[in-house]
C-alpha cells in the first residue's frame, strides 16, 4: 500500500448497516474523509463497507469461465456498443497516444441490465451474478454520494444522489465491468510504449474497483510520480472521475492511474482479474458545475464540455477509448 492513499473505515455507514441507523452526523464525517482525499491523493481504500465477499467470488467465478471460453465464442459479442459488449485484447487504447492495451474485457450499462433481450454468453448464472453485484453496488455508491455532498456545502446536499437515481436502468450509463489480464511470459510481449492499460482518468463520477491479489495499479500522486496500489484484502478502491472533477470546479480530481505488467518473473505468468463499477450521472444531467452555499463554488472553467449532457460526454470518451 502506498502512504499516499487513506483507508477510509464505513463500520459506522457501510452496507452492514440500515439506512435509518446511519445518523447524518456519521454520513458527514465519512463525506469529510472522502472529500480530503479526494482533493489529494484522488484514491481511498474502503474497508468495512458491508459487500459480500461472496458477491464479489460469485462474479470471479463466472468471469474466469467466461474468459476460458474460445475466443470464437466470446468475440460473438464483440459489438462496439457502450451499452453491452466484449472487448478483446487490442480493441481498446485508454491513452490514445499509447498502444492498444493488453486486456480483455466484459461491460454491460445501461438499458442493456434490464432488457430482456440482451444476447448474455452461455455461462451459468452469468447475468445474475453480474446484476446481483450491480444492485449492491449502486447501493454503496448513493451512501458515498450521500457523504460527499454532506461535507462538500452543495446547496442542495442530496443533488448527487439525484442525478444517479437511474443508475442500472435506462436513461443511465453506469457500466459492471469485468476485466483479464493475460500473462505477460517475456520483456516483448508488450510493445515499447504499451501496457495492461496505459495511463488515463476515468470518465465518470465515482468508481468502485475490486482488484485481486496480482497487483500492477499505479496511481500518479502530486509530484506527477506514479506509485503502487497495493491490493488490501477485503478492501474496495474507490475513485473519482471526470464527470466528478467537471461538477466540483476541479476540486476533486479524476487522477491518472495505469496497469503495470508485474515485475516479478514469477507473476508474470499470473492472470490478473478485477471487477469494475463505474458509477455515472444520469443522462441528461449537465456537465458543469454544481452551486454551493454561501458562495463557496467558483467557475474554474469554461471549456467546451460545459452546459453539455452526461450521455454527450460518455458517448464521446466511449469513442476515444475505442476508436
Amino acid at each position: 500500500m502506498t502512504d499516499e492513499i487513506p483507508i477510509v473505515d464505513l463500520s459506522k455507514c457501510g452496507l452492514q448497516v440500515d439506512d435509518a441507523e446511519i445518523c447524518d452526523e456519521t454520513i458527514h464525517d465519512v463525506g469529510k474523509i472522502l472529500y480530503r482525499a479526494f482533493t489529494t491523493s484522488g484514491f481511498v481504500y474502503l474497508s468495512n463497507h458491508g459487500l459480500p465477499s461472496e458477491s464479489i467470488d460469485g462474479v470471479n467465478k463466472v468471469a474466469e469461465e467466461f474468459y476460458s471460453l474460445p475466443l470464437e465464442e466470446k468475440r460473438k459479442f464483440y459489438l462496439k456498443k457502450l451499452e453491452f459488449g466484449y472487448d478483446p485484447v487490442g480493441s481498446g487504447k485508454a491513452n490514445p497516444k499509447r498502444e492498444f492495451d493488453y486486456y480483455e474485457g466484459f461491460r454491460i450499462a445501461g438499458s442493456a441490465m434490464e432488457d430482456e433481450s440482451t444476447p448474455w454468453p452461455n455461462v451459468p448464472k452469468f447475468k445474475e451474478k453480474l446484476l446481483a453485484l450491480a444492485d449492491i453496488c449502486k447501493i454503496l455508491e448513493m451512501r458515498l454520494l450521500r457523504a460527499l455532498g454532506s461535507a462538500m456545502r452543495l446547496k442542495d446536499p442530496e443533488y448527487f444522489c439525484k442525478c444517479h437515481s437511474l443508475m442500472n436502468k435506462k436513461g443511465n450509463m453506469t457500466m459492471i465491468k469485468i476485466v483479464s489480464y493475460p500473462p505477460v511470459p517475456t520483456d516483448d510481449t508488450l510493445k515499447e510504449n504499451q501496457f495492461r492499460i496505459a495511463d488515463h482518468t476515468d470518465h465518470t463520477t465515482l468508481i468502485l474497483l475490486f482488484q485481486d491479489q496480482n497487483g500492477g495499479l499505479q496511481v500518479m500522486n502530486e509530484k506527477g510520480e506514479f506509485t503502487d496500489v497495493t491490493p488490501i484484502p477485503g478492501t474496495i478502491i474507490v475513485n473519482p472521475g471526470e464527470t466528478m472533477q467537471k461538477w466540483s470546479g476541479g476540486r476533486l480530481r479524476a487522477t491518472r492511474h495505469r496497469v503495470m505488467p508485474p515485475r516479478d518473473q514469477s507473476n508474470r505468468m499470473n492472470t490478473r482479474r478485477s471487477i469494475v463499477y463505474f458509477g455515472q450521472a444520469d443522462d441528461n444531467a449537465l456537465m458543469e458545475e454544481f452551486e454551493y452555499e454561501d458562495g463557496f463554488g467558483h467557475k474554474t472553467s469554461n471549456d467546451e464540455t460545459d452546459k453539455i449532457t452526461v450521455k454527450e460526454y460518455t458517448d464521446r470518451r466511449f469513442m476515444e477509448v475505442f476508436p
